[in-house]
């Protein structure tokens, strides 16, 4: 069986396999392929709207799959590994430390950073929860993110996040409280570790608070503006 999404006719969902509709006792599994399909289409608007772009399954993940009971009752379960479709870019959008690390890095990518390739994770979703997975983000040179994300059936965000930015851009920011936040160089990137939380309409995470639990570095220039004194969460 093939599937596309209602308002997106370029993806394709595909399941394969055997149901035994009169086996009300018994799961059926069906094998599940993405291919190009909008993240959205199957996470929903709610958390879709954090995470816009394209997936592909991937074909060396043996849990792609769709469980469910043929019956009335039945709470189907969803997993597919994935990474992104090769034809279109993957946009993180919407959390409040991406506004924090455009602010402080005086750079406005970082608020709603791209990722032409190196994008990967899993999808799954039983029993109301929606939860993206071992997520594996990174823009060579500017930003990394590592971690999971999952909303619930009442709109509550909880994850963590390990967001990681190149050792380059901390040292060419103005603000030194970014130095002493970030973990020192691994992998090409420095590290940061953040709580989310919220709901799925005001998200929430912890950037602002590790932030002012900085002790501000002064600029030599009694006169000069200091950008660590800014709100870093705060839209201007």
């Amino acid at each position: 069986m093939r599937l596309q999404h209602e308002s997106d006719n370029r993806g394709l969902f595909e399941l394969t396999g055997t149901v035994t509709p009169f086996s009300t006792d018994h799961d059926s599994r069906l094998a599940v392929r993405l291919e190009s399909y909008l993240l959205a289409g199957l996470t929903g608007p709610e958390l879709g709207r954090f995470f816009l772009g394209r997936i592909d399954s991937r074909t060396d993940a043996n849990s792609n799959c769709l469980t469910f009971t043929p019956s009335l009752d039945s709470d189907a379960s969803l997993a597919v590994a994935f990474s992104n479709s090769s034809v279109a870019a993957f946009e993180i959008k919407g959390f409040p430390f991406l506004f924090g690390l455009a602010q402080t890095l005086e750079d406005d990518w970082f608020e709603s950073p791209v990722f032409e390739s190196d994008v990967s994770g899993t999808l799954r979703r039983c029993g109301g929860n929606v939860s993206l997975g071992d997520l594996s983000f990174e823009s060579k040179d500017r930003m990394a993110l590592r971690g999971a994300v999952t909303l619930a059936p009442d709109r509550q965000l909880s994850g963590k996040f390990q967001v990681g930015v190149a050792e380059a851009v901390i040292q060419s920011a103005r603000s030194r409280r970014l130095d002493s936040m970030f973990s020192a160089p691994s992998e090409g990137f420095r590290w940061i570790t953040l709580k989310i939380g919220g709901t799925a309409a005001v998200p929430t995470d912890n950037f602002k608070a590790l932030f002012e639990a900085i002790s501000p570095v002064r600029t030599p220039d009694p006169t000069a503006a200091d950008p660590t004194l800014e709100d870093p969460t705060k839209p201007k």
